[in-house]
């Protein structure tokens, strides 16, 4: 199942736990929708349950939820909880494909704008200008600095670009290789983009609301602190937040508090998260506060998203039109000074 078919799955589990339906019923009554390969995990997951499989390992083998929900459904069936625990689950899963539809809608047209001045450049660049430049070969007066420029670039572009474009192709899959068989590459990499202005604050946003709404969910179905932040930290991709939950996570273990620990990454977490978070945690509201400062960020990385987006629509409009600008006199100019020959 993909992403939106696990929330909506979640969620008819949640109505019709609530509504009193066992769970052999819950996943018979959805064995008769979607398709064949989902009808047919139904049946398996009926067969499980009928032989005493745990719902948590039904959901962790065969519908490959993430560590989160898996480890919510466990706490559920271990605490009597199960049918708020599945509700948090849903619910969480629900805002963090929302928040990265977001994302992704905000970053959409700037892309869009990009791709397009790439196909058009390379459509004069390719098509127009290769046409014309032999005309422009026969010319006995010093051509315009962009024509020549224009030339040499098509010129190296039409006899080198294949190589150019395999090459491109071998780095990025030879980067992704590597990226993943060796963890040294990956902290590389987020270390640079956390040391870059215009993506850093965009990453600390995100990764705390991911951060603070896992631990914050997994606290109200009922796991213990340690084993929250233990199981937040299987759910990220960026190496340092890992590295933080892992100190945090061993911190705890040695007896130090939530807010202790976190003190020193700071600079990783927002500093009024933070200050949240402790106060909460003194006051034993961890779970409920951890949830509000997720709800927040959000906000934020919502925001900020959209700003880049507002941001990046005029420029990569102006860049489109510099560039199409600059190929169009570059290829009209030397027409022009013909034309004016040709008049006197």
């Amino acid at each position: 199942m993909n992403k939106n078919q696990q929330i909506a799955f979640l969620k008819k589990m949640y109505i019709l736990l609530r509504a009193g339906i066992s769970l052999e019923d819950c996943f018979t009554s959805q064995a008769q929708y979607g398709s064949e390969r989902i009808r047919t995990s139904m049946t398996t997951a009926v067969q499980l349950l009928q032989q005493g499989t745990a719902l948590s390992e039904i959901f962790k083998n065969h519908f490959k939820y993430d560590p989160l929900t898996y480890s919510l459904i466990t706490a559920g069936e271990h605490s009597g909880t199960l049918k708020e625990n599945i509700f948090y689950a849903s619910e969480t899963l629900a805002k963090q494909q929302k928040l990265q539809q977001t994302i992704i809608s905000s970053l959409f047209y700037p892309l869009i704008i990009g791709c397009m001045t790439l196909v058009l450049s390379g459509f004069l660049l390719f098509v127009i200008f290769p046409k014309i430049q032999p005309l422009f070969r026969t010319f006995k007066t010093a051509l315009p600095w962009s024509t020549q420029f224009l030339i040499y670039l098509s010129t190296f572009l039409v006899h080198y670009g294949i190589y150019i474009l395999s090459g491109s192709i071998f780095c990025t899959v030879l980067y992704r290789f590597l990226h993943k068989k060796y963890a040294h590459i990956k902290k590389i990499q987020d270390s640079i983009f956390l040391k870059t202005p215009s993506i850093k604050s965009f990453i600390i946003l995100y990764q705390s609301a991911r951060i603070t709404r896992s631990i914050g969910v997994m606290l109200k179905g009922g796991l213990p602190l340690d084993a929250a932040v233990r199981l937040t930290n299987t759910t990220l991709f960026n190496s340092q937040y890992k590295h933080m939950l892992l100190s945090v996570y061993i911190d705890l273990h040695q007896g130090k508090s939530f807010s202790q620990s976190c003190k020193r990454f700071t600079h990783l977490i927002p500093q009024e998260t933070y200050t949240l978070l402790a106060t909460a945690e003194m006051a034993g509201t961890l779970p409920e506060t951890c949830i509000y400062c997720a709800e927040l960020l959000d906000e934020q990385v919502e925001s900020l998203s959209k700003a880049y987006s507002r941001m990046l629509e005029p420029l990569l409009m102006i860049v489109m039109g510099l560039i199409v600008g600059f190929v169009a006199l570059s290829m009209l100019t030397p027409l022009y000074s013909i034309t004016q020959n040709i008049k006197h």
